[in-house]
């Protein structure tokens, strides 16, 4: 969707109903169920334990959730 007239029509484009798995890929970012596929996978894969560990610690260190 998008807004018709200025100054709102300088607003991107942003996806309106549809497949939650399409819409999510569509705006780049990961569906509840791939983000349930990694934490299980991080519960045996140390690796991605600590991946997931360091991306807590920078979203907490960047002040977008205190």
């Amino acid at each position: 969707a998008r807004y018709r007239d200025p100054p709102h029509n300088m607003i991107e484009r942003w996806v309106v109903g549809g497949e939650p798995k399409a819409v999510a890929e569509a705006m780049g970012i990961i569906d509840y169920d791939e983000w349930k596929d990694i934490m299980m996978a991080a519960e045996t894969n140390f690796t991605l334990r600590k991946l997931i560990q360091k991306l807590r610690n920078t979203y907490y260190m960047i002040g977008l959730k205190e």
